[in-house]
């Protein structure tokens, strides 16, 4: 988070729960079926007037599981703590999940964390 913070990000609080789930969203579904471990790339660029987070793996994108361990609200509570949400396959096999937040004096509409989001998509 202290290079997001470098970066003139608004909502750092944001940003950090929209990775947390990220990862956790590859952790849970990617490498279910693999006997070895797989990998998470996480990478963070400032982008125009927003700060870019990039989540990928290298794993078999997959439906939504009827026996997955989670709520099922991972992707919506990230959509809420991002102005643009981009999910698809990546070069090469996987999945590239991309998520833009406001930097601090852009102008993009800034639609900041609200603890009322976390507890509606938790229950």
């Amino acid at each position: 988070m202290a290079y997001a913070k470098t970066q003139g990000v608004i909502d750092l609080d944001g940003v950090a729960l929209a990775v947390s789930e990220a990862v956790t969203n590859v952790v849970l579904h990617a490498y279910l079926d693999d006997q070895v471990p797989g990998v998470v790339e996480v990478v963070a660029a400032s982008d125009g007037d927003a700060f870019e987070v990039r989540v990928c793996d290298d794993g078999r994108r997959r439906r939504p599981r009827p026996d997955s361990p989670g709520v099922g609200a991972g992707l919506p509570l990230i959509a809420t703590l991002t102005t643009s949400l981009d999910i698809g396959s990546k070069q090469g096999g996987g999945t590239r999940l991309v998520g833009l937040t406001p930097r601090r004096g852009q102008g993009l509409e800034v639609r900041p964390w609200a603890r009322s989001h976390a507890l509606r998509a938790s229950q």
